[in-house]
């Protein structure tokens, strides 16, 4: 904590291959977005969170609708009354289908690597995919859209757009390049 990208990529660069692998198989929370380390590195920490953080989220879903039921029950002759478990439930129902859809875009494009996979919020994942090897490209872009982005709804216009773009950026002739996709803020309202 508190070290900057420089100090990360130092330390990260003092591992062997083994101690790096160990991180990213059994600890990839500690680096999956953690600037400093390694585009592939990274992208492999985060694949490996994936599973993880669905079942974390789905867990807090089973929760939080086990409480909405038993307030339900308590509360179903009262007039009026709004159930103060509708919001969570629909941001951790939000945040399964972010993480749902980032799996699925992965899946079915290997060539993508997550660089941000961050379900801390408590509304939305917040997420950012590469297109080509951000550390060795000669020009990255990165698309950063604006209000109401989510990745179960938009990752996938808005990888197919980075895509697009790195294309034109490949028949340009002027060397490397890769893009990103990054949903990893949170957006204004």
């Amino acid at each position: 904590a508190g070290w900057s990208p420089t100090q990360v990529a130092f330390w990260w660069a003092s591992l062997t291959q083994a101690e790096k692998q160990a991180i990213i198989t059994e600890h990839p929370e500690w680096i999956g977005n953690l600037d400093g380390i390694d585009m592939a590195s990274r992208s492999q920490a985060n694949l490996n969170r994936l599973p993880t953080e669905l079942a974390k989220v789905e867990e807090e879903l089973k929760d939080i609708e086990k409480k909405s039921t038993e307030w339900s029950v308590k509360y179903s002759n009262t007039k009026d009354a709004v159930n103060p478990y509708y919001e969570q439930i629909k941001n951790a129902q939000g945040r399964i289908d972010d993480i749902k859809k980032i799996q699925e875009q992965l899946t079915a494009y290997p060539d993508r690597s997550p660089l941000v996979l961050d379900t801390s919020g408590s509304k939305r994942v917040r997420a950012a995919v590469a297109i080509g090897d951000v550390d060795t490209a000669d020009h990255v872009a990165t698309f950063v859209p604006g209000m109401g982005t989510n990745p179960a709804d938009k990752l996938d216009e808005y990888t197919g757009n980075v895509q697009r773009l790195k294309d034109k950026m490949g028949r340009e002739n002027n060397g490397s390049c890769a893009t990103i996709a990054w949903l990893g803020y949170d957006a204004p309202p």
